[in-house]
């Protein structure tokens, strides 16, 4: 039956969710995501198919980008010029 599910171009929910391995309920919310919808069609009260492609062109709009290397490259550029700077003296040392 795995096979079988694999190759269709529209998925129940249920079938949705044995397909990507994310809950129904999951999957039920992300129709109604204000920001980034599940696309899908509603054929009557009950039946709501999703189609395959669609699903996955979704599903990339959630692909972990590593942005960290933009906030890595801040980091080392923000202590580079701290070492860069002459050190301040405290007000301390500027009585004696």
């Amino acid at each position: 039956m795995r096979e079988k599910i694999f190759h269709k171009e529209y998925f129940t929910l249920p079938e949705l969710a044995h397909y990507s391995g994310l809950g129904i309920r999951f999957l039920r919310d992300a129709l109604k995501d204000p920001e980034y919808p599940l696309p899908h069609f509603r054929i009557n009260k009950k039946t709501i198919i999703v189609s395959r492609t669609e699903f996955n062109e979704w599903l990339e709009i959630f692909r972990d980008r590593d942005d960290n290397d933009d906030l890595n490259q801040v980091f080392d550029q923000v202590m580079t010029e701290l070492s860069n700077r002459k050190p301040r003296l405290d007000k301390s040392e500027l009585r004696q």
